[in-house]
């Protein structure tokens, strides 16, 4: 199912880019701090929160996080632990309902566990574990998203509109209002663009090249209609 998201104030979306070294192993996400640009706190609830995406050229993720506001550790709850995954849709589409999605993190319905407080790395804003493997990417629809709750105290901020570069192109999102109350892909969501952080993806330059691509967004203000 699609819902229509509407604003009351504008906002602004950057998806982040930069150069680096080829020999750099991971991508590190710079994010304006939120007193600079303003932020807004999703609701919780009992549900998956996320966004997709599209690829456009293969990519290799080497780490995934949650957001860390304040750099204070993630809060505890939810059996202590933070779960992220991704997904993909074989038919190149955005996730309908039915659709036989393919996981690509972690064990199957848990994906990858992050731990609550400080002892994950810190990457700027981003408590972040590294992968096993790293991970190749091909292009096509992807999904990003973590298990909320209720219990969860930390920060989800919302970044709206849509951006692509050469390797990524930012969708549409969700959060648990809208979405299952297990650890699984979302097939409901707004019909419209935006970024959900929460979970996140690193990636590596091509050994090639200089450029890299990073699955991070500015946090701006935003606020939705109610009612």
């Amino acid at each position: 199912m699609f819902y229509l998201h509407s604003f009351k104030r504008p906002a602004m979306l950057f998806l982040l880019t930069g150069t680096l070294s080829a020999t750099a192993s991971i991508a590190i996400v710079d994010v304006y701090p939120p007193g600079d640009t303003g932020s807004f706190e999703e609701e919780h609830g009992n549900g998956m929160i996320g966004w997709n995406f599209k690829i456009k050229k293969p990519l290799v993720v080497t780490q995934v996080g949650w957001y860390d506001a304040g750099g204070d550790g993630l809060a505890e709850g939810l059996g202590n632990m933070w779960r992220v995954g991704l997904w993909q849709d074989p038919t190149g589409g955005d996730f309908a309902p039915g659709t036989a999605a393919v996981q690509l993190l972690g064990s199957n319905g848990n994906g990858i566990f992050i731990p609550p407080g400080t002892s994950a790395e810190l990457q700027d804003v981003w408590r972040v574990v590294t992968l096993p493997a790293p991970l190749t990417l091909q292009p096509g629809s992807y999904q990003i998203a973590g298990l909320d709750s209720f219990e969860r105290t930390d920060p989800i901020l919302f970044v709206s509109g849509q951006k692509s570069n050469e390797l990524v192109e930012s969708g549409t999102f969700f959060w648990s209002a809208f979405s299952a109350g297990t650890f699984t892909y979302s097939s409901e969501y707004y019909l419209a663009y935006g970024v959900e952080l929460g979970p996140m993806l690193f990636t590596v330059p091509e050994p090639s090249g200089q450029i890299l691509i990073v699955l991070g967004m500015i946090i701006v203000l935003r606020r939705r209609s109610r009612g």
